[in-house]
């Protein structure tokens, strides 16, 4: 934008009801616009959209990442640090990104989805009869 950021900050150009929208996700702590958008904007063009469709190779951050693998954005901090992710973080103006076709690959290499083993089976009987002087309780007998 050939801006020096206190100008940036002051003038506001992305306050306009015309300006581009964002690209960062609701709530994002640093929010980025697409440079075309931007560049043809100032420029009084018409500003181009956005791709419709998802692409593997787009770039998300960490609210869009915790979102792809259905986690909350606390715990993408943690799968970040996964050897599988780590090496394809790439920093956008200061904020971590991540291709999706790995966050896809990890979502679907992941482990889960399956429960505990189930204890061994018992069956009951009174207490009374293992154990002398035992009432009103019940123990399991493992088999």
């Amino acid at each position: 934008m050939g801006l020096a950021l206190g100008t940036f900050r002051n003038r506001k150009p992305y306050a306009a009801a015309d300006f581009p929208a964002p690209v960062s996700p609701v709530g994002a702590k640093t929010m980025l616009w697409d440079g075309e958008q931007t560049a043809a904007f100032l420029a009084g063009a018409p500003v181009p959209a956005l791709p419709d469709s998802d692409d593997d190779e787009d770039l998300l951050e960490r609210i869009e990442a915790a979102a792809v693998l259905g986690v909350a954005p606390d715990t993408w901090n943690h799968y970040k640090r996964d050897p599988r992710i780590a090496r394809h973080l790439v920093s956008v103006k200061g904020v971590e990104h991540c291709p999706r076709r790995i966050l896809r690959a990890f979502r679907e290499a992941r482990p889960g989805g399956g429960c505990a083993p189930a204890r061994a089976a018992a069956t009951w009987c009174p207490a009374t009869s293992w154990m002398p002087g035992s009432v009103n309780c019940w123990r399991p007998i493992r088999r």
